[in-house]
């Protein structure tokens, strides 16, 4: 019995290990590596980042809690599709993401 759950888990763990995720924070750096405590700074960088991974595993961006602003037009094509895709999703509740410039000093 113990080793038909020793399996499961082994496949379960397996199955998480082809998952590439990449984390995004209006704090982090684009020379980052896009780790949840090293994220890149923009989406651009998270989705150029990802190409490689695309098709052979699949992808997530997670966008961490914040407005995340986006100043260049975002083209997700038919590069980013296949079996297992990309997936950009807010880490939790709080994320916002603007096609428009921060402003300095606006609140």
């Amino acid at each position: 019995m113990n080793t038909k759950y020793g399996v499961l888990v082994l496949a379960l763990v397996s199955l998480q290990s082809l998952a590439k995720d990449f984390y995004v924070s209006p704090k982090g750096r684009d020379t980052h590596p896009g780790t949840l405590s090293q994220p890149f700074a923009t989406l651009e960088k998270a989705t150029t980042s990802s190409l490689p991974f695309i098709g052979k595993e699949a992808v997530h961006i997670w966008l961490v809690e914040d407005t995340h602003y986006v100043s260049k037009t975002l083209v997700l094509d038919s590069r980013f599709s296949g079996s297992q895709g990309l997936t950009i999703q807010g880490l939790r509740n709080n994320v916002w993401v603007k096609g428009a410039r921060q402003l300095p000093n606006m609140r």
